[in-house]
Order: structure tokens, then C-alpha cells, then sequence
């Protein structure tokens, strides 16, 4: 399963049974799939969690999921607003809407692997990379290096030129 937040449907999510935009939960594979489609031309990566998993931790994720699913993605401008005003003033803005990277930071906040502060908004997809050693990760959490993701038997894509192979 994958947990992520896009502007419109990505995968039939199983809580509804249909596409939805926004936080949705649904199946990798098909993720992936379209990803890898050539209209999209995107790479997924995955960085696994290391953790001590104390009691209600399992809980804690699966509440954030039936609290945000279906939660709508905002426009690109209320986005890049909503980021600004997270990571520069923490300032946490309007509930009604979120972005995948505050859609991951308040997963972590509810799972106790982030502070409160900065608030989700304050977080981009960068700070979840590797190139960001300075990820607030709390409770002896660590994320190891990224793992490309790719559908079993999928072709696999020729490097970019002029960079190497992950």
C-alpha cells in the first residue's frame, strides 16, 4: 500500500473504492504503474524507517488515515503559500487542504517521529530525502538511503544523461 496526497485521483483507493485526488491510500503496484507510464516519467523512491515501534504506534498511522483520507490536495499557489508560511513563520495554515509532504510530516507528527514544531506545512519533499540530514526525527527514528521502486518485470529506465545510476 502507499499513503500519498496528489491534486487528482492516482489510484482506486480500497476505503472508497474509486479515484479520488488528495491524501489517499492505495495499491503500490498500481502507483508505480503510473509513474512509470511515459506521460509521467516519474521515479519513486522509498527510504525505510527504522524504529522502535512502542504500543499504539500501528494505531496512530491508521488514524491519520481515517482522519485525511479523501482530504483535498491544495492549488499550487496555496501550496507554495502554505509551505512558506509553515517552515518560515511556523504558522500552521488551513486544515481543509494538504500537500504530500505535510501529508508524510503529519503522519510522523501523529506516529510521535516529528516535533510539533516546525508544523506539517513546514515541511517540502526535500526534507524527507537524503540530501537532508537535518530531518528532526525523534524517538531514535532514523530513514536509510533511497531505494529506487520499480513494478516487478517493469523495463528498467536508462540513466539521465549526466548523472549516474542510484
Amino acid at each position: 500500500m502507499i499513503w500519498q496526497a496528489g491534486p487528482g485521483g492516482i489510484v482506486v483507493d480500497p476505503t472508497v473504492h474509486a479515484k479520488h485526488g488528495g491524501a489517499q491510500l492505495g495499491d503500490l503496484r498500481e502507483a508505480l504503474a503510473l509513474m512509470e507510464d511515459p506521460k509521467y516519467h516519474d521515479t519513486a523512491f522509498l527510504r525505510r524507517l527504522s524504529v522502535v515501534r512502542p504500543p499504539g504506534f500501528d494505531d496512530a498511522a491508521l488514524a491519520v488515515v481515517a482522519e485525511l483520507d479523501g482530504r483535498p490536495f491544495p492549488s499550487i499557489l496555496g501550496m507554495v503559500e502554505s509551505y512558506v508560511l509553515g517552515k518560515l513563520l511556523h504558522v500552521v495554515t488551513s486544515e481543509k487542504s494538504l500537500f504530500c509532504a505535510e501529508l508524510v510530516a503529519r503522519t510522523y507528527m501523529s506516529m510521535g517521529l516529528l516535533p510539533p514544531s516546525p508544523p506539517a506545512n513546514g515541511y517540502s519533499p526535500g526534507s524527507f530525502g537524503v540530501k537532508n540530514e537535518s530531518l528532526p526525527l525523534e524517538n531514535a527514528a532514523s530513514l536509510g538511503p533511497e531505494i529506487r521502486l520499480q513494478r516487478p518485470g517493469a523495463p528498467v529506465a536508462a540513466p539521465v544523461p549526466g548523472t549516474t545510476a542510484r
